[in-house]
């Protein structure tokens, strides 16, 4: 089963969440034509009221499509995924003022696929955003080499860049110090101490 199984009134929510080696729990999606031609996306909001969990991310579908609309609606908070460069930017802007008008809360904003040269810089991406930047996650060669495996780059490629801004991202949505921010301060107070700094 997949989230379009539920949203084509296929069956309940809880038979198509499978258990991730990870630990996650997830409800993969279908990429056949045919099952998107008869999804329902209002019954999003009403199905994820059965599931129980402590967290829930919905990866939308990019733009304000129905499917994109429905899984704003039936969202708390949101976090607006960019690309560095100014479609995307101005895409993730249009997404902030429709979140806006359904009250939702905005957690921040997340620049992805970060190259370097080129691009926007952080500083316009948030000046024409209005929201802070709360994570940023490099475009590195260990993501492609992810994909090819059909893996997460976290799991393969713990000390990758990009999987080093991840776990940055997740520590910062739950709340947490991540490790490496952690032994800086560590570090600081040590030299504080010392009288060094």
């Amino acid at each position: 089963k997949t989230i379009h199984d539920v949203l084509n009134k296929k069956g309940e929510i809880n038979r198509a969440v499978y258990l991730h080696e990870s630990g996650t729990k997830i409800i993969p999606g279908n990429i056949s034509v045919e099952s998107l031609k008869k999804v329902r996306p209002e019954f999003l909001k009403q199905k994820l009221k059965d599931l129980n969990a402590d967290f829930l991310i919905l990866d939308s579908a990019a733009g304000l499509g129905r499917e994109a609309l429905a899984s704003l609606e039936a969202c708390d908070e949101v976090l607006i995924l960019v690309n560095p460069e100014m479609p995307s930017a101005t895409d993730g802007l249009r997404l902030i003022k429709l979140a806006e008008e359904f009250k939702k809360e905005i957690i921040g904003v997340v620049v992805c696929r970060k190259r370097g040269k080129l691009e926007m810089k952080m500083n316009a991406i948030e000046s024409l955003i209005g929201y802070p930047i709360i994570g940023v996650i490099p475009e590195d060669e260990f993501i492609k080499k992810a994909l090819v495996r059909e893996e997460s780059v976290f799991n393969l490629y713990p000390n990758s860049d990009s999987a080093k801004s991840y776990n940055k991202l997740a520590n910062f949505l739950i709340g947490e110090i991540y490790e490496e921010e952690r032994k800086k301060n560590i570090l600081d107070d040590f030299l504080e101490i010392l009288g060094l700094k």
